[in-house]
């Protein structure tokens, strides 16, 4: 096991996320895939948590999805976001919020230095 990636949550600096090779962290979708690591994570200004996996898929965790200890309870059938690349089969690495208001998603990838962006609502 090793660290990934930390991020503090700038609304609340007593709060941070820590990602590695353990899978502490598991969405539901990818319970039981053990080919699947966390690359990369980064806290918006909403407190959304953003998780690359080394599937080459990026998840958008909302706070209304009962992530960690909040006390929010989970919202039924409420599931993240999903940004995919296609492609060569290249690692999505470092992700995160660009723009005054944490409006865009941007990540950085192993092959050829490329930056790839997407809207943070639909994709």
């Amino acid at each position: 096991a090793y660290l990934k990636a930390i991020d503090v949550d700038p609304r609340n600096p007593n709060l941070f996320v820590v990602a590695g090779s353990d899978g502490l962290f598991p969405s539901p979708q990818l319970i039981g895939d053990r080919q699947v690591g966390v690359e990369g994570l980064a806290i918006s200004d909403d407190s959304e948590l953003l998780v690359s996996y080394r599937d080459k898929s990026i998840y958008l965790f909302t706070r209304d999805m009962g992530l960690g200890h909040s006390g929010i309870e989970a919202v039924e059938k409420a599931t993240p976001q999903v940004y995919k690349r296609h492609g060569p089969s290249e690692l999505v690495e470092d992700v995160s919020f660009l723009g005054p208001k944490s409006e865009y998603v941007v990540n950085e990838s192993d092959w050829f230095g490329r930056i790839f962006t997407w809207k943070k609502k639909g994709g």
